[in-house]
């Protein structure tokens, strides 16, 4: 439905050729800078789990992430992908509890909510944003993040299972806390920043005059919404809530849905690594071992 109101509303004519004359320099540059993502998020999950777990050798934490990537494209939700890799993860290390697995990617999410909050106020204040010039989109925009933040806090609250074994990750830590969790912090800054400065880059190559610190808090609020499990791999929210954040600056909508596509595309290219680890995970017997932890047994 998404995409078909696209399809309605835009001139497609127009999106291919502006597309097609976006600068490859810049299309490559968004490219490496997508893959030092990728690598980014895996290695704030690496620095979560093996604290916890210094005891042993954490195997496979890049391969289960692009794993995760690949079939995230075709899961409802931006971050559903989330659940494979943590399964795949327990195939590599068997030792490890799968609660604690996933523990550790719900910690890392976490972390990047946390310090999203103040670059999307670091970025409306650097644009001397005047509430009273709020739009219907902004409006919407922010109930839909509020009420996806206040959803996962529920749930995490009911998930008794899942609280006890993030107070059980934090507590096994070895290292002093406040050293870990401020580099975490930090790690999860730059994550947000490389994300905006990927569509910078884009937005650059199609010759649209975007202010950097505007993308500071579009970028991260498009990603919330697109967590909304009502389409495939982002596919339509992405591209709706990304059109509607920024056609109120007088862009061009087709320049604009051209950029999501490229966003999309970029993502999509990084996950094709793991398809090699998703057809070695689909040609084996037993696909889901997992260990349980005691109170899950």
């Amino acid at each position: 439905m998404l995409v078909g109101w696209l399809f309605q509303s835009l001139d497609w004519g127009k999106v291919i050729l502006k597309v097609q004359n976006t600068k490859g320099s810049a299309l490559f540059i968004a490219l490496c800078l997508q893959f030092a993502l990728v690598f980014l998020d895996a290695e704030r999950h690496r620095r979560i789990l093996s604290g916890a777990h210094s005891e042993f050798k954490l195997k496979g934490v890049y391969p289960a992430k692009f794993l995760g990537l690949i079939t995230g494209n075709f899961i409802p939700g931006g971050i559903s992908g989330d659940a494979v890799r943590a399964y795949r993860l327990s195939q590599y290390n068997p030792e490890i509890p799968f609660s604690s697995v996933i523990s550790s990617l719900l910690l890392s999410r976490i972390f990047g909510l946390i310090c999203m909050l103040p670059l999307l106020a670091l970025g409306l204040l650097s644009l001397n944003w005047d509430p009273s010039k709020i739009d219907a989109v902004e409006i919407l925009a922010a109930f839909t993040t509020t009420l996806l933040v206040i959803t996962l806090s529920t749930v995490l609250a009911r998930k008794r299972r899942i609280q006890h074994s993030l107070q059980a990750l934090v507590a096994r830590y070895r290292y002093p806390i406040r050293k870990e969790w401020l580099q975490l912090v930090l790690l999860s800054f730059v994550i947000h920043f490389l994300n905006s400065l990927v569509v910078f880059t884009l937005c650059v190559g199609m010759s649209l005059d975007v202010m950097f610190m505007k993308l500071i808090w579009v970028t991260p609020s498009v990603g919330l919404i697109s967590m909304l499990p009502i389409s495939l791999g982002a596919y339509g929210t992405q591209d709706i809530s990304w059109v509607e954040l920024m056609a109120h600056e007088n862009f061009q909508r087709e320049a604009l849905l051209g950029v999501s596509l490229l966003w999309h595309f970029l993502r999509v290219t990084t996950s094709l690594p793991g398809a090699f680890q998703l057809l070695d995970w689909l040609s084996q017997k037993n696909r889901f071992p997992v260990k349980l932890s005691a109170s899950e047994s």
